[in-house]
């Protein structure tokens, strides 16, 4: 059985209701609390591992039994149950120990998501702690979805955060499956504006439609428009629309567009009125834009308005230390929805395979992989035929980093080096390459760690 879980909340209705979602992972043992003066009397009794703490009750706010927890409870780890608005008491609570957050209204799969991440840092499990974004950059919360601990993402938190409440458009590019949309959503919650997120892939829209879904359309305006219609500049009003593959717009669609960017101002089909739009512009691309303009088939002065702000996701294979954390994230996903017990690690031997790995889907791809390993396995370890199986049909090979490595054409004067030389030069080369990692480097070798050990204490040895 799982230790104990406190949870600290004056809403009942809420704290049986999460009492449920947790009880659905196998988090039985649980006390629920609705009034903070309570939680003073019997902390020392209850001696809880986790704590799931609101920020907003009667007689004590969060933030002040948090600060008793610290110097009465230290070893336990605190979640925070925060409103969305809550920015700087959130980063108090964090800097003062609490281990994450989590934004009400709860979603059932983020709380089992939390608490377990909050179970696998509590040194009474034993487990290394994983951060999230907000715990990997705390002054950043509105970006808690997006699992990384890459340096690269951290300064686009950063930047985003700058930007996140100005009215100009903002550009996202990168790969297909890095995650553009969840970057946009993320700007749209740490923007403020009062309005809904609006999203839309507007990929091989001509004129007319994409003038009918972004502008809408009086009565009359074409056979079978009987009635009016809202277009989706309308139902984003005062918040922020999402347009996906900008990159693949029409050519006279552009032209509407910019002028909805520079003049604020749209026309429904049908219509001789113009129509006030007050919504931010978020964009997203996959392909090279300055490329396309070059060819014409997208306009400069538009790329200049569009992309007022922008920012690049890095590829997957660029974040290999989020791999681990992502495949877990999304593992435990699919066990949930599968109706299984989540886990606190991955299947032996999954981890290093997928690290070394290049993953041309992205993180979409890994999600994919890690959805079809829940429901092989159940939350159980793999067998080496079913492993093998399971690789094969992603087509990933075992041996894929030494082909992400591969090394360069050498040249020679005078006498042709011997095997035991270009042996000595590998090895030397891998170990560098790999920082001293000894895993690391048998896996770009494609040899087994006791192998290159062997090769190791050779390399001192006389030449034959």
């Amino acid at each position: 059985m799982i230790s104990q879980v406190v949870i600290i909340d004056d809403e009942k209705e809420l704290t049986d209701m999460y009492v449920r979602y947790l009880g659905h992972i196998g988090v039985n043992d649980i006390s629920a609390i609705n009034d903070s003066r309570e939680f003073f009397k019997t902390a020392d009794r209850l001696n809880p591992a986790i704590i799931l703490l609101d920020m907003n009750m009667p007689y004590h706010n969060g933030e002040e039994v948090l600060d008793f927890i610290m110097q009465r409870i230290p070893d336990a780890s605190v979640v925070m149950m925060i409103e969305k608005n809550e920015t700087e008491p959130t980063i108090r609570c964090l800097q003062k120990g609490a281990v994450s957050f989590i934004v009400k209204p709860v979603d059932k799969d983020a709380l089992a998501n939390v608490i377990l991440r909050a179970l696998e840092a509590n040194s009474r499990f034993g487990g290394k702690t994983i951060r999230t974004a907000a715990e990997h950059n705390e002054q950043h919360p509105f970006f808690n979805d997006i699992i990384t601990e890459n340096p690269k993402m951290a300064e686009i938190f950063r930047y985003l955060n700058f930007i996140s409440e100005s009215s100009f458009p903002v550009l996202i590019t990168g790969e297909t499956g890095t995650g553009k949309e969840l970057f946009a959503e993320a700007v749209h919650k740490a923007s403020g504006r009062r309005g809904p997120y609006v999203a839309v892939n507007i990929s091989g829209l001509d004129d007319n439609m994409f003038t009918d879904t972004l502008f809408g359309h009086v009565k009359g305006a074409f056979t079978g428009a009987d009635k009016a219609r809202k277009g989706l500049v309308s139902e984003a009003d005062n918040g922020t629309l999402f347009l996906d593959e900008i990159g693949d717009l029409h050519e006279s669609a552009q032209i509407k567009l910019l002028r909805l960017l520079q003049e604020k101002v749209y026309m429904p089909l049908g219509s001789d009125r113009n129509m006030r739009a007050n919504v931010r512009i978020i964009a997203a691309t996959s392909v090279n834009l300055k490329n396309n303009v070059k060819t014409g088939k997208f306009r400069k002065d538009l790329l200049f308005r569009i992309s007022t702000h922008c920012i690049t996701i890095p590829p997957l294979r660029e974040r290999k230390d989020d791999i681990e954390i992502l495949a877990l994230n999304f593992y435990n996903k699919a066990l949930l929805e599968s109706g299984c017990q989540m886990s606190a690690t991955l299947p032996h031997g999954i981890g290093d395979i997928l690290k070394s790995y290049s993953f041309p889907g992205n993180v979409r791809q890994l999600q994919a992989i890690m959805n079809d390993l829940a429901l092989i396995t159940r939350g159980r370890q793999l067998s080496s035929r079913d492993m093998i199986s399971f690789l094969r049909r992603h087509d990933i090979s075992v041996r894929s980093g030494s082909k992400e490595h591969q090394p360069e054409a050498f040249y020679y004067a005078g006498e042709f080096p011997t095997i035991k030389n270009m042996e000595t030069l590998l090895v030397s080369s891998a170990i560098n390459h790999s920082k001293g990692n000894i895993t690391d480097a048998a896996r770009i070798l494609g040899i087994t760690r006791q192998t290159l050990h062997r090769l190791i204490k050779n390399l001192d040895k006389p030449h034959a």
